[in-house]
């Protein structure tokens, strides 16, 4: 997906993954969310995750992370995991734009928004989106170190590297 595909796509509940290096205008997001809901919205909230230096794997120092998804499926996945938890939750619609490539330190990871008409409502969303986004969806990430070393996050690696989806 393209983030002009992801822009103007009319779905609510919607999951996407863009390469690192496209043009990413969150003013974009927040206007569209704005759109789709005709004043209906609350309250948005918004995540954005970020590569950070530090390892929870090892004492180097993170100089990226490598980010893989399931090509054929981490979309459609997405979009229906969040499906299920906007109509749970009651949402008027949620975002999760997800990058994938080699992102250096500081670089956003995935932007998450969360439009509600109560804010109560959107704040446990929020939370789940994030919760559903880290462990439910196919996605491959690979530190690599300031000494040009690597090493895959979690027990799983792409499918492509022996890892199972």
């Amino acid at each position: 997906m393209d983030f002009e595909s992801f822009i103007n796509s009319k779905k609510l509940y919607l999951g996407g993954f863009i390469p690192h290096s496209e043009l990413i205008n969150t003013d974009l997001i927040y206007q569209r969310l704005i759109e789709l809901t005709e004043g209906k919205i609350g309250s948005i909230f918004s995540f954005i995750g970020v590569v950070r230096e530090s390892s929870l794997l090892s004492e180097k120092r993170v100089k990226s992370l490598v980010i893989e998804y399931w090509e054929k499926k981490g979309d459609i996945i997405l979009t229906d995991l969040l499906t299920k938890v906007g109509v749970k939750y009651d949402l008027n619609s949620i975002r999760v734009l997800h990058l994938f490539g080699n992102l250096p330190v500081n670089s956003p990871i995935v932007y998450v928004y969360v439009s509600s008409g109560h804010r109560d409502n959107g704040y446990v969303a929020l939370e789940k989106v994030i919760d559903v986004y880290k462990h439910q969806i196919p996605v491959w990430k690979k530190e690599i170190y300031a000494d040009d070393s690597g090493q895959w996050i979690g027990d799983s690696h792409p499918p492509e590297k022996g890892g199972k989806i």
